[in-house]
């Protein structure tokens, strides 16, 4: 009973000892599970995530080309002005008798527009006429007398002054006379009648106004910066409207002004435009297309190709079916499109729609143009 009871006893006793021994070695192998199992979830640390590659992004495209030539120009509004207005003038005192010509009629150069009474003006003619036939009798008589010895020098001499003197006035009579017919000095319209018949004029009152419209100006006021591309005698277009047609002519330019407008920073320039069917009238707004110059392998986008950032202008192209991202210069706009002056050349490919959502390097798709797609 003895030996049971001790071997009952011992058998705990070993298992402790036995446990104690074996501590170390459980610690290390669940370290090594734990290190296991670690290591198939966690990544390696030399190891990288694979990053998803974004899908391409559908664009449309146009490759660029060059225009040889191409005119800049602009659109400005334009008034249209009588080529001449001229305010004819009483120059000698009198009552109007008669007006010869109808508001409105065109008159020529020397025609009558006004006559004035002359019966002042024809006696003072007749007195110097008179006047001077005498002095001429008398001149005659003195160099008879000269002649026979009876008249001295001095008398003669005296003889002929008075004959000059008498013959400067009734010249002077005699134009009087001939300005009391009130004549045109130009050809044109005869714009307006100032006087009425029976009213007294006096020298230097305004009794009629000319205008000369077979040719007429156009006067526009041209930005400061854009004078200097323009000189007389270079031609443009000028587009006016009658009954609601568009009718052009061609123009050229006449006079630009030394001085420009201060508060407008403009330039007064005219063009000149034939005007011989009168369509165009003093007053009237027409447009004026001015070139300034002709360019050269001009690049023209759409202006909706355009992205503005804060320093300045891109735009993105494809190049090996990515997008690349170019910086570029803007010069004249042209409509809907603009052109570029610096970052693109004749061949890149241009995306023109889909810009927005593309980054550079993005992947992209070329959509088909509409017409293939049907």
């Amino acid at each position: 009973m003895t030996t049971d009871r001790e071997g009952n006893q011992a058998a705990p006793q070993r298992l402790s000892r036995r446990l104690r021994n074996s501590a170390p070695l459980l610690i290390v192998l669940g370290a090594c599970i734990v290190v296991g199992v670690l290591w198939l979830v966690l990544p390696s640390k030399d190891r990288e995530a694979k990053a998803t590659p974004s899908p391409p992004v559908d664009v449309r495209v146009e490759t660029i080309m060059a225009e040889a030539k191409m005119p800049d120009e602009f659109t400005i509004n334009g008034s249209v002005e009588a080529n001449r207005v001229v305010n004819v003038s009483a120059e000698v005192a009198g009552r109007v008798e008669s007006i010869e010509k109808d508001e409105g009629a065109k008159i020529e150069k020397g025609e009558v527009v006004v006559k004035l009474n002359t019966d002042l003006l024809q006696a003072d003619v007749d007195f110097a006429d008179a006047q001077w036939r005498y002095d001429v009798s008398e001149l005659e008589r003195f160099s008879t007398a000269k002649a026979r010895g009876v008249a001295t020098e001095k008398e003669l001499d005296e003889a002929r002054t008075k004959v000059d003197m008498s013959k400067a006035q009734l010249d002077t009579v005699k134009a009087k006379l001939a300005r009391a017919t009130i004549a045109a000095p130009i050809d044109g319209t005869l714009n307006d009648v100032a006087v009425e018949i029976g009213e007294y004029v006096r020298a230097g009152d305004c009794v009629a106004e000319i205008t000369d419209i077979e040719q007429v100006k156009v006067v526009v006021g041209v930005p400061e910066k854009d004078v200097q591309f323009f000189e007389t005698g270079s031609e443009h277009e000028i587009t006016a409207t009658f009954k609601a047609k568009p009718v052009r002519f061609t123009s050229r330019i006449t006079f630009i002004s030394e001085l420009a407008e201060t508060a407008a920073r403009t330039t007064r320039m005219e063009l000149t435009v034939d005007n011989a069917d009168r369509r165009l009238r003093s007053g009237q707004i027409v447009s004026v297309r001015l070139r300034r110059r002709v360019l050269k392998d001009v690049i023209m986008i759409p202006l909706g190709a355009v992205i503005s950032t804060e320093n300045g202008y891109v735009v993105y192209v494809v190049k090996a079916g990515k997008a690349r991202r170019r910086e570029v210069e803007l010069g004249i706009m042209k409509g809907r499109k603009v052109q570029i002056t610096e970052g693109l050349g004749e061949g890149d490919r241009l995306i023109v729609e889909g810009q927005r959502y593309v980054a550079p390097g993005q992947p992209v798709k070329e959509k088909q143009p509409a017409a293939a797609e049907k």
